[in-house]
């Protein structure tokens, strides 16, 4: 018994580990030692205890390992709408590490269990990523690697490499101190072989790791270059009824994007948040005109974050605007172009599945959207000035009109929770994105590290996809970033700001692009397989 209680003391302090990794605190290291400790918590170990942990035991060591993890990293959903919620989530999110620590228990009875372990922990990630509802993929382990020198893996296979390679480094060091334990007394051949291979899985993916990220941000791609400005607004206050005022957070964007016109500064392309119009400018004249006067003042094409209405069915937009001329008072106005509807909505937030059923078990279920999923391709085609220019230079007696199309910048656009999901930018690229961006408005959690957590995941779909990345934020926090996942400006949170720089534009497909979902799938396959066989084979045995 008291060998099984010191086992779920190192399961809890295994999530708790793994949650520091995540931003804003990053400490990387502490997601492979999370890993390892977890899987040390899961060994036979030697025979002095002369009890070893049940299946059933597993998935409660499972279940603890989750919670400790989850109750640390998601009160920002609670933030707003209290803690029900926000435990209801960890909660179900721990109920997928039961299958984790249940599979665990049956592949560390061998000792090659620690190279089955890091697919099966794939698995189990991947199945909570997935369904119900679209899965929540905020948990991943590999979100707290971005600073770390697995990151560079993404571009190779994504997050669920970075989250493999970290899961075996830390089962890697877990087998070699179980075997050092093991063997003090007397060695064997096979143990000394475990020793040999665990140091070496060990070594594999850190080196691989090294590798890739040496390789980050390599220039080879590189046709073009495009100036590019984050526009945060800010809101007038926290909290959910911020967008009773929505004129407010409209006009704050608008001022922001005329301040950044006063500086005098050129630049190709304006991006607002999402939500910065949450005024549907196609069916309000006053924010249409608001909007007009900011495209106006920088006279370039603007993308802004709106509510608008097709069908009668309201979608999350992004919208672009450009600048024009009325042609016959010659005063200016604005064209609309190319838009983004936000593919992957947040479930209990932008729409609520099974309404019926969950608005009698919550009050704040009515809270939720009924926001339709888009059906684009990621992409919008913004015929910039400095594209423009660029068709100029190559045939000077063919001016372009800005408004016509005839060259654009191709901009992949991932909406906020987007960001979280395999193939909302991968989609963009195959469709030709030179460079991304995730408009966000994280003003409803305030103060809380969800702004930060999810900069991370921009960071490494960056590096995963050799792209830079703008962040436009309401409330921030916005940033910029270069192809390598590192951030070349930010702003603080809640403060009106706006950053500008110029960026690379990237042609080109990465791995993680091109062959990522195969892998991933290929590798959730081998953990299912090795994961199933080792249940039978223990559950045969007892």
């Amino acid at each position: 018994m008291l060998a099984f209680i010191l086992r779920l003391i190192l399961a809890a302090l295994s999530g708790a580990a793994a949650f520091t990794s995540y931003e804003p605190l990053g400490w990387w290291p502490a997601g492979i030692f999370a890993a390892g400790l977890f899987y040390f918590a899961l060994l036979p170990w030697p025979q002095a205890t002369k009890t070893r942990p049940t299946m059933a035991q597993g998935a409660l060591l499972g279940f603890v390992h989750g919670m400790a993890c989850y109750l640390l990293l998601l009160p920002w959903i609670g933030e707003f709408v209290g803690n029900p919620p926000y435990i209801a989530l960890a909660v179900a999110c721990s109920l997928y590490a039961i299958l984790t620590g249940l599979g665990g228990i049956a592949v560390a009875r061998s000792p090659w269990g620690f190279l089955a372990f890091p697919f099966w922990y794939l698995a189990i990630e991947f199945a909570r990523s997935s369904f119900p509802f679209g899965g929540f993929a905020w948990v991943r382990l590999a979100w707290g690697q971005v600073d770390g020198p697995l990151a560079g893996l993404a571009q190779w296979g994504g997050p669920a490499l970075v989250t493999v390679a970290a899961v075996l480094i830390g089962v890697g060091i877990a087998q070699l101190c179980a075997t050092q334990i093991l063997t003090s007394a007397r060695a064997n051949a096979r143990l000394v072989s475990v020793r040999v291979t665990s140091v070496v899985v060990v070594l594999l993916p850190l080196l691989g790791g090294a590798v890739a990220t040496f390789q980050l941000n390599r220039p080879d791609n590189t046709f073009d270059t495009i100036t590019v400005a984050a526009i945060q607004g800010n809101v007038p206050r926290l909290g959910l009824d911020f967008a009773a005022q929505r004129s407010a957070v409209l006009h704050n964007h608008v001022r922001e994007t005329k301040k950044l016109a006063a500086k005098g500064q050129d630049v190709d392309l304006v991006i607002w948040p999402e939500n910065s119009s949450d005024v549907n400018p196609f069916s309000d004249r006053d924010a249409y005109d608001a909007i007009a006067s900011a495209v106006d003042a920088v006279d370039t094409p603007v993308v802004v974050g709106t509510i608008t209405r097709r069908d009668g069915d309201p979608y999350n937009t992004m919208q672009t605007f450009l600048p024009d001329r009325d042609a016959q008072s010659g005063q200016p106005t604005m064209t609309p172009g190319e838009f983004h509807d936000k593919v992957y909505l947040q479930p209990f937030g932008e729409t609520l599945p099974m309404r019926s059923f969950f608005e009698k078990l919550s009050e704040y279920a009515e809270m939720a959207g009924n926001f339709v999923p888009g059906n684009g391709n990621g992409v919008l085609h913004i015929p910039t000035r400095h594209a423009a220019d660029m068709a100029n230079s190559r045939n000077s007696d063919e001016p372009v009109d800005l408004t016509a199309g005839q060259r654009d910048i191709a901009v992949g656009v991932a909406t906020c929770y987007e960001v979280a999901f395999d193939e909302a930018f991968r989609r963009s690229i195959d469709n030709g994105a030179s460079i991304l961006t995730s408009p966000t408005n994280n003003a409803t959690f305030g103060f809380t590290d969800m702004t930060y957590q999810q900069l991370a995941m921009s960071r490494m779909r960056a590096i995963e996809t050799d792209r830079a990345m703008v962040v436009p934020a309401t409330s921030g926090v916005s940033a910029l970033i270069d192809p390598a996942g590192k951030v070349l400006a930010d702003t603080e949170i809640f403060e009106a700001n706006h950053l500008v720089d110029t960026l690379p534009l990237r042609s080109g497909i990465t791995p993680a692009v091109r062959f990522g979902q195969v892998l991933e799938l290929a590798f959730v396959l081998v953990g299912v397989v090795l994961g199933s066989l080792a249940v039978i084979r223990r559950r045969m045995k007892e």
